[in-house]
């Protein structure tokens, strides 16, 4: 069997979100890697030996949470929030078919020595970026018809679908953790605002029940979020 290259990665510099994501990721999945820093990009260089597979995991999970976040993002533009019901929703789209759209970026990215993110979404998985573009264009009338905070609530188990039991505890906005994982559970920076990534997260991971740990560390504008998805 032949042995599957480990990829080295581009990160444009001011894609920081998207290289602590991924420096995160690989080490909490025991990836040793080198960061290189270049005047418009950062190359991250695993060090050998180590199994491509981590690489093509994490590769997967940053497209189809940062680059799928920004295709839907425009969804909470026109809407007024009360508390964070849009991008609870946000969150329930993010999670349509997750493990096909991982497959799918595995798939694209097997074989190839180094991977320039950007450039992988924009012209090898325009497919993708098309689906999300219609989920956008689907979630966008369905909000027309949504009058209260609580309409929009009820949208978000409409896109979810749960198999399985799926535990998730939070510790704070920064720090949720999954029941049945086997290692620390990061938070994408998918915004500034730490609160709205907890959501996004919280949701896209499709829990069958969400607890919360510690209160106290938490905005009363969060708990509230929490507290209508469990309604």
């Amino acid at each position: 069997m032949t042995e599957s290259v480990t990829p080295s990665l581009l990160i444009g510099n001011g894609e920081e979100g998207e290289l602590k994501y991924i420096s995160e990721s690989l080490s909490a999945r025991g990836v040793e890697f080198l960061t290189e820093k270049h005047r418009q990009f950062v190359r991250i260089v695993p060090i050998k030996p180590v199994s491509g597979e981590a690489v093509f995991d994490v590769i997967g999970e940053t497209v189809c949470s940062f680059y799928k976040f920004r295709e839907l993002e425009p969804l909470s533009k026109d809407y007024q929030n009360t508390d964070y019901e849009i991008y609870a929703l946000i969150g329930a789209l993010m999670s349509v078919e997750k493990e096909e759209e991982l497959k799918r970026v595995r798939k694209a990215v097997r074989g190839e020595r180094e991977i320039a993110l950007k450039t992988l979404v924009d012209f090898r998985l325009e497919a993708l970026k098309e689906g999300w573009s219609g989920l956008k264009e689907l979630a966008a009338l369905l909000l027309k018809q949504c009058s209260s905070a609580e309409d929009v609530y009820a949208l978000v188990p409409y896109f979810l679908t749960v198999d399985e039991d799926n535990g998730i505890e939070v510790f704070s906005a920064e720090r949720i953790k999954s029941v049945s994982a086997e290692r620390e559970h990061v938070v994408p920076r998918l915004t500034e605002n730490a609160d709205v990534n907890a959501v996004v997260e919280v949701v896209r991971s499709r829990p069958t029940h969400v607890v919360v740990k510690e209160k106290e560390r938490l905005s009363e504008k969060l708990l509230n979020t929490l507290r209508s998805l469990g309604e």
